[in-house]
């Protein structure tokens, strides 16, 4: 995509990289705090439930064999350590691959997307959106649409070539030929700057912790994973800081009529619904993120004000008759 810089992709692919090996590090703080909590509840049974004569004496027992063979007992420690490093490692690369595998599919499912558009306008915007992935040099991505009057749109994929592209119902009726173009032509620019594959690598690393920790009943598992999902929250920011701003600058780049991306923004800014089946896991993937996340399209709308000279309407010089 000639539009694109090297360095921008590359910036992806780094941040990708880094974001995995932070996960499977973030999977292993978890793992080990869950397992703190499981000891420390059984010691506090032990203690009360379990304390005699003879549990006394196991213990002093093994105190003094530790004591008499200290070198023994710190190899067999270091040695069990780095089985459970190893294993605990390949789990958790096993984990994330997994969970990578699964994000179009729950994205599906959880919005109810259909891929096979059935009107005519939605045809359409399959059209469009074939001719930008031509322009782009990038495989053609499939097309999704999701019933819902709130407009918006989402991509997934981990590569270009696995891509899915998703518009609401309320996107196609919402914005002309011209906006909607303009939305795809950011959506295009997206996958060929690898930055959905970032955002997809975002919520397979990300998401289940996050899920887990806000919506668990059990107190243990809430407590044990509020580290982890803070861990997870900064990752989340990291991965993504910048990232909305940055497409955006590429899409002007890229779109033939960057003054309807403009105002695509403007209207979805304007319009204020909320696309109903959403969740904060999947959020990074949309166009606009949801409103409950408090991540409003003001300063991107500024960004492409500024790149296009172009000042809001209050302050645009008045015009004459």
């Amino acid at each position: 995509m000639a539009v694109l810089h090297e360095a921008e992709i590359e910036r992806n692919r780094r941040r990708i990289r880094v974001l995995a090996a932070l996960g499977i590090l973030n999977y292993w703080i978890a793992a080990i705090v869950l397992t703190i909590c499981l000891v420390l509840g059984t010691f506090v049974a032990f203690l009360f439930d379990a304390l005699d004569a003879d549990s006394i004496g196991a213990v002093g027992s093994v105190a003094g064999s530790i004591r008499d063979h200290p070198r023994a007992w710190a190899f067999s420690a270091l040695t069990i350590l780095g089985v459970f490093v190893l294993i605990g490692t390949l789990v958790g690369i096993a984990l994330i691959v997994n969970r990578l595998r699964r994000v179009e599919r729950r994205l599906l499912a959880e919005t109810g997307a259909r891929v096979e558009p059935r009107q005519q306008d939605e045809r359409q915007v399959a059209n469009l959106l074939e001719g930008l992935a031509i322009s782009a040099g990038i495989p053609v991505p499939r097309f999704a649409v999701v019933d819902d009057p709130a407009p918006n749109a989402f991509v997934v994929g981990r590569k270009p070539d696995t891509a899915l592209v998703g518009v609401t119902t309320g996107l196609v009726q919402a914005l002309t030929r011209d906006e909607l173009e303009a939305v795809l032509a950011h959506a295009v620019s997206r996958i060929a700057s690898l930055d959905v594959a970032l955002s997809t690598w975002t919520v397979a690393v990300t998401g289940r912790t996050i899920e887990l920790q806000e919506n668990s009943d059990r107190l243990s598992v809430t407590l044990g994973l509020l580290i982890p999902r803070m861990l997870a929250e900064r990752l989340r920011r990291y991965a993504l800081e910048g990232q909305s701003r940055q497409q955006d600058m590429v899409a002007v780049r890229f779109t033939r009529n960057p003054r309807a991306l403009l105002d695509a923004l403007e209207k979805l800014h304007r319009d204020g619904t909320v696309v109903g089946r959403v969740s904060r896991a999947t959020a990074p993937l949309w166009f606009e993120y949801p409103a409950a996340d408090g991540r409003g399209m003001t300063d991107r709308i500024t960004t492409v004000r500024e790149l296009l000279r172009d000042p809001p309407p209050e302050l645009r010089p008045a015009t004459t008759g």
